[in-house]
Formats: C-alpha cells, sequence, structure tokens
C-alpha cells in the first residue's frame, strides 16, 4: 500500500499532509508528497526586486528561473513541515517527495499506476495552485478513477472507526468497491452502506438474497 499525498503547502488553509502521514503510520505504508507545479501558473512573474518603486526596476525571471525558485521554495517548506511533523510520529515512515513539473492529472495518474494498491489523499479545498477550484478537485478524482480521501484542511487524524459509503452506482460493482476499500478492515470500522434508488423494494430483495454479502 502506498499513500500519495498532493502537496497543499502554497494554499492558505492548513496543509492536509500531516493527516496522511497519520494514515500511513496506521496502514503501515510507504509514503510518496508529490508536489506539482504547472508552468502556466507561473508565466509572467516577476522577480522581488522588479516590484520595487525605484526608478530602474528588476529584470523579470525567465519561465526556467521562476521554476526553479518555485522548486526550492517547495523543498524548503517540504522539509520544514516533514520535520516537525516526524517528532509528532514517532515512526519511522518511509517518505519519498517529488517536486515535478507538469501536468496535474498526468503526474497524479503515473504515481497511481506505478503503486500496486493505493490511496490518494488530497485537501477538498483548493489551492489556488494546484487546484483553483473545487470542481477541479472532483474532474480529475472522477477522471482517474481511483481510492482517493478528499480531507478539511487542518483536519486531525482518527482512526476511521465509522464510515458511510454514500452511494453504489450498480450492484454489480459490488466486488470493484469491496476492493478498493479492503484497507479499512485493518480499523475493522463500522460501515453504513446509503443508496437512492425508486424500488426500495429491490434493494430489499437484494439484501434478503445476499448480493450485497
Amino acid at each position: 500500500m502506498r499513500i500519495i499525498i498532493i502537496s497543499d503547502i502554497k494554499g492558505e488553509c492548513e496543509s492536509v499532509i500531516p493527516y496522511g502521514l497519520h494514515l500511513a503510520k496506521s496502514l503501515e505504508s510507504e509514503v510518496d508528497i508529490v508536489h506539482i507545479i504547472d508552468p502556466r501558473s507561473l508565466h509572467g512573474v516577476q522577480s522581488a526586486y522588479s516590484d520595487s518603486q525605484t526608478v530602474s526596476p528588476g529584470n523579470k525571471l525567465s519561465c526556467e528561473e521562476i521554476i526553479e525558485r518555485e522548486k526550492k521554495s517547495a523543498e524548503i517548506e517540504l522539509d520544514k513541515l516533514l520535520s516537525s511533523e516526524a517528532s509528532r510520529l514517532n515512526y519511522p515512515l518511509k517518505i519519498k517527495t517529488n517536486i515535478v513539473e507538469g501536468n496535474i492529472e498526468k503526474i497524479i495518474g503515473q504515481r497511481i499506476k506505478s503503486a500496486k494498491q493505493s490511496i490518494l489523499i488530497m485537501s477538498s479545498v483548493p489551492d489556488n495552485f494546484v487546484f483553483s477550484s473545487r470542481n477541479e478537485i472532483l474532474d480529475i478524482v472522477y477522471r482517474l478513477d481511483t481510492l482517493s480521501l478528499l480531507v478539511s484542511p487542518g483536519y486531525k487524524y482518527k482512526e476511521l472507526k465509522k464510515v458511510a459509503l454514500l452511494s453504489i452506482p450498480k450492484f454489480k460493482k459490488i466486488n470493484k468497491i469491496k476492493e478498493r476499500f479492503k484497507f479499512l478492515k485493518h480499523f475493522n470500522p463500522v460501515i453504513s452502506i446509503v443508496h437512492f434508488l425508486k424500488n426500495k423494494n429491490n434493494v430489499k430483495r437484494k439484501i434478503k438474497n445476499g448480493t450485497l454479502e
């Protein structure tokens, strides 16, 4: 099992990285933290010197220089965050950090494919750096079609003892759903399944016949 965490350290909200680290500790999983830099969001950014009110403003940074600056800044921030969390975890997690440039969906997809089994951890709130809207987050999660946990910023980790599955698209996909949520066995939770259908009697018959077992 690999926990893939999409870095949100550039956002204004509290990071969800600590949540992912604690989940990895509970599952005894390795961690892959991915900080994504989309060059399009950095186009035309100027250096701090060019923001001065002097008569001779500084020069614009080149695209390559801007990206390199962002990579170094992200590396420093990630190191600082991970150092502070290490003492809280008190557990030797295997953590790999990746600061990469490119298309968000493609990068995440590559990380998922490289792992036999993974859980994708993302903030539920757009950071306006990687994601600009909640719809963008949901669209990417939908297209990736993988097990994803959208975590509220600053949410404190708790073991998953009560789980609600809000919808099952089709009963024939129940085995696929079971496979995806197999990791929950570690927590031995109470799982409630809520599904909305017009013909509730049909659902009752399926449950009685053991289709949902």
